[in-house]
């Protein structure tokens, strides 16, 4: 018998503590507008989001992940999430129809404060029709 296959996708985030700027990189691409996303087939799948701080000479405080690092994905189809302090996995189900985009903050703890990245997106597929 053969089990379900999860789909893994790597997610660096790099946080500018200087500017509070994030850049995302990994599976995670760039559309026209400059906006980042991420593109998820039918099935399930593991996002696996790294954060890196990018060295600020004057504060070398490090990044880290907030409490509730991943806010506003749709939240019906977020099975669980685990946090680190330089890493946090979604496990999320594309399987019941949910197509579109999905816009969410990262949020990490810098120097004390807590600071939201734009909103990125997850884009969702439509599952695949049977026998087609």
């Amino acid at each position: 018998m053969l089990g379900t296959m999860v789909n893994i996708y790597q997610v660096k985030v790099f946080f500018n503590g200087k500017n509070k700027q994030f850049v995302f990189a990994g599976d995670m691409k760039y559309g026209g507008e400059g906006r980042p996303f991420l593109k998820i087939s039918p099935g399930i799948h593991a996002i696996v989001f790294t954060l890196a701080t990018v060295p600020d000479p004057e504060n070398p405080a490090e990044a880290s992940f907030s409490d509730n690092p991943i806010v506003g994905y749709v939240s019906d189809i977020i099975l669980s999430s685990t946090v680190a302090k330089s890493r946090c996995a979604l496990v999320v189900s594309n399987l019941g129809g949910h197509v579109g985009t999905h816009g969410f903050t990262v949020n990490v703890i810098y120097d004390g404060q807590c600071i939201q990245s734009d909103d990125p997106t997850i884009i969702t597929d439509p599952p695949v029709e049977e026998g087609g």
